[in-house]
């Protein structure tokens, strides 16, 4: 691997901060996450639009927000190596927020959804785009798992807990999906998308609050 990193970094020298600093790699891929959401959040809203879809307009709506998430991240953390460590705390802080407003807000849309337990009909290319973004965000929160784990670094924290949860939702968009496309008998739809939206919801509750806990238990620690 290093062999193989080092050939690239000789050919491509710019490529260099990128693949040796994880700071660098961080914020490239929050940018290049930020498109394809923006992206993401178009095709969505022009989904609801087609197909009069309540559900697909609010997840629009919810990544337009998130694209707003991810801005702030951009703008407030990077480059991380210029930022003092407590600047860094209040940005995973005020992300975490933010993180927790945009859940609770999705939740009432979650519930909303159930409550209605409409159903709608999508075409396979909705399914197919639904399912191989889901799989990209399922990656990327891995990766950024695998890549931070040992880091202790509060803008790369904030990082992987935007991605962690953005790809818990994007399964659970996956799923109603999926049951309104496999035409799902109402009882086991409802029982289905009540269980995975409570569990997605605390879930990722539990990460931003955790994550608000943590970084102002170490503010006050550095005021003191």
């Amino acid at each position: 691997m290093k062999k193989i990193i080092k050939l690239i970094t000789t050919k491509f020298p710019k490529s260099e901060k990128y693949l040796l600093n994880d700071t660098d790699r961080a914020e490239l891929i929050l940018k290049l996450g930020l498109g394809v959401n923006a992206v993401y959040a178009i095709f969505k809203l022009s989904s609801g639009i087609f197909y009069r879809s309540f559900w697909f307009g609010a997840v629009g709506v919810y990544y337009i927000l998130l694209c707003s998430l991810k801005f702030y991240l951009l703008h407030k953390g990077f480059p991380a190596e210029c930022i003092s460590r407590r600047g860094q705390l209040v940005t995973l802080r005020n992300c975490s927020v933010l993180l927790l407003f945009l859940n609770l807000t999705m939740s009432v849309i979650i519930f909303y959804l159930i409550k209605q337990n409409k159903g709608f009909s999508y075409s396979d290319f909705v399914l197919l785009a639904s399912a191989l973004y889901t799989v990209f965000r399922l990656v990327a929160a891995f990766s950024d798992i695998v890549s931070f784990k040992r880091m202790h670094i509060p803008v790369l924290a904030a990082a992987k807990s935007v991605s962690m949860s953005v790809a818990l939702m994007s399964l659970f968009s996956l799923q109603v999906t999926l049951l309104d496309r496999i035409k799902a008998e109402a009882i086991l739809k409802t029982a289905l998308n009540i269980l995975s939206g409570t569990l997605i919801i605390l879930a990722v509750i539990s990460i931003a609050v955790t994550s608000i806990v943590k970084a102002e238990r170490e503010i006050r620690k550095k005021g003191s």
